[in-house]
């Protein structure tokens, strides 16, 4: 067995509970781990490999959730990729979309966490080009139908989504052509930033240390592992943007977010209310 079905992401816009509810489904099978990134980091595995994660599956919807897969062009090669392995004619990708500057914001708190940003917010949009292009909604998906122009596309809006996860979810089960009544037992946010702290000094050395980090990953549990990185480490306030940086990152995502509300046939100026921005 090989997915039929990917959630691509966006980053930071409810992926991890969207694919947690979703595979509560009895008619879906969701891979462990949920992200096996395999169409760009662990490419190098292998079809076996990846192909061993669905060996259990005895659904009618296969899945993986991976949101590096809309992070080009810092992963390339995705599309291309996919289309190289799965029958992208049975395919459906389900890309879970946020308001892009919350997104943004809460993208610049996950890598400060982790200690890959230290700059303000306002200086990592230059520094991080990484930040902006995976709010670029409408690139993202064009470079993946490039080479998958067959598959079928599933829209979500992550403030639909926490607003009413009952009814966005069986609007996606419909479209799966699966049982649209059934409702997940857990509708927990997850893997929400908020909770989480700057890695402490501790966690640094472990990271640093190859074989100490293996045994630190083969002998603690997830939910200690989380703990002992956090022990210490530095919290962080929501940031915002100054009136002249909104002004600016609205002015650069502007023509891409004119082009995926054509595509999606959503109005998302509205949904998110945001100015229509005329590019300079």
């Amino acid at each position: 067995m090989l997915p039929n079905l990917l959630l691509v992401g966006a980053m930071k816009s409810g992926t991890t509970s969207l694919a947690g509810q979703l595979g509560e489904h009895p008619d879906i099978f969701m891979s462990t781990p949920k992200e096996p990134r395999f169409f760009c980091e662990n490419w190098e595995r292998g079809t076996d490999w990846y192909r061993g994660l669905f060996r259990e599956a005895k659904t009618a919807i296969v899945a993986e959730a991976s949101t590096t897969y809309t992070m080009y062009p810092h992963r390339p090669l995705v599309g291309e990729r996919i289309a190289a392995t799965l029958d992208v004619e049975a395919l459906r990708m389900l890309y879970i979309v946020r308001h892009p500057l919350d997104r943004i914001i809460s993208h610049y708190q996950h890598e400060w966490y982790q200690g890959r940003i230290t700059v303000s917010l306002e200086e990592a949009l230059d520094a991080h080009p990484i930040l902006l292009d995976c709010s670029r909604y409408e690139m993202q998906v064009a470079e993946i139908a490039r080479h998958c122009p067959s598959a079928r596309w599933i829209w979500v809006i992550f403030e639909d989504f926490k607003r009413d996860p009952a009814g966005v979810l069986a609007q996606v089960f419909r479209q799966l052509e699966i049982d649209a009544h059934f409702q997940p037992e857990d509708t927990r946010a997850r893997n929400v930033t908020a909770d989480k702290r700057r890695r402490s000094g501790v966690s640094e050395v472990i990271r640093r240390v190859p074989w100490l980090a293996n045994l630190v990953r083969t002998v603690l549990p997830e939910r200690v592992r989380g703990r002992l990185g956090r022990m210490g480490g530095r919290t962080l306030d929501r940031p915002t943007f100054s009136a002249a940086a909104r002004e600016r990152v609205l002015r650069e995502l502007g023509p891409d977010l004119e082009a995926f509300a054509v595509r999606t046939g959503l109005d998302l100026h509205e949904r998110w209310d945001l100015p229509r921005v005329t590019p300079a």
